[in-house]
């Protein structure tokens, strides 16, 4: 068992550590705090001292975790939350947070939200960096957020909630029937839709989606001819073609906008959008400050 001196280590390294662990980069990490690229070499040394290994390795054109460092990280996640909580008494000032956000999504619907965030959160800080990260299906939402590898999440409601998050419900929407009118025309009975050919989004998971759980209470199947990880993808599949896919009404100003929709001929939940956090981040300043601007942004869209 390898032996640690933790006496010199501060949050300040940790927070170090977690950065160059995300970025891959010392680089990119003294652009991120705001120093030389010697600082936050020394300050590798000093950790690298402290934890008796060398933590991070050159890998391609950046540099890439050792097995302790990968083992490490999570707990020094938490160490580092603990640490902020702290002191979350304290107001919270986006000016002087040097500190990158992340939101990871899986919604192309709300894209038009996520531009407004944008844009507020550079009129309150030009110089604070935002990063959209993918989320992918919403079975990675409490490890993305649980690691902190990202402060909030914005995700269609899965059925279970991890007894771990909050959240904050944003919308919903109605499901209908995208399809190119160049090649088809609207759906017009169940008959029809069940017949046609279908594109649907697949994370590779083997969850029934809204569609399907529809259709098989009204004992009914579909034929699903493609699938594609993300809309964007999904919508220029199915350009030029005579299939049709299930989707939020929303997607008709972003993803999908160059195609036509119509109303689905069967009974469908709407899409139910929210924003989601870790419990222990529901006191922190800079995790509220962060979810009233994501609920502003939203509202002023909406």
């Amino acid at each position: 068992m390898k032996k640690y001196d933790i006496s010199h280590v501060d949050a300040r390294l940790l927070k170090i550590f977690l950065s160059i662990y995300d970025n891959g980069s010392v680089s990119a990490t003294a652009l991120q705090f705001g120093v030389t690229q010697s600082t936050i070499s020394h300050a590798l040394d000093r950790l690298r001292d402290a934890l008796n290994d060398t933590l991070f390795v050159k890998q391609g054109r950046g540099i890439g975790p050792t097995r302790t460092a990968e083992d490490l990280v999570p707990r020094i996640r938490k160490i580092v939350a603990q640490i902020e909580g702290l002191v979350e008494h304290f107001d919270y000032d986006p000016m002087a947070d040097k500190q990158p956000f992340t939101i990871t999504t899986n919604v192309a619907e709300l894209t038009p939200e996520l531009v407004n965030v944008r844009s507020n959160l550079m009129a309150i800080n030009p110089e604070q960096t935002l990063r959209f990260i993918e989320l992918g299906s919403v079975g990675t939402l409490l490890p993305m957020l649980d690691e902190d590898r990202a402060d909030v999440a914005l995700s269609i409601r899965p059925k279970t909630i991890p007894a771990a998050l909050e959240r904050h419900p944003f919308l919903s929407d109605p499901m209908v029937v995208f399809f190119d009118p160049d090649i088809r025309g609207p759906i017009t009975s169940i008959e029809e839709y069940c017949n046609a050919r279908h594109a649907a989004l697949d994370f590779g998971s083997d969850k029934k989606s809204i569609v399907s759980s529809a259709l098989d209470k009204l004992s009914l199947t579909r034929k699903i001819q493609l699938g594609a990880a993300n809309v964007y993808s999904l919508g220029q599949m199915i350009k030029g073609t005579d299939m049709i896919a299930t989707m939020s009404a929303r997607l008709f100003h972003s993803a999908l906008s160059h195609l036509e929709h119509c109303p689905a001929p069967i009974t469908l939940p709407p899409v139910k959008f929210d924003m989601f956090w870790h419990r222990r981040y529901s006191n922190s300043p800079r995790n509220i400050w962060l979810r009233e601007l994501v609920v502003r942004s939203v509202s002023n869209k909406i």
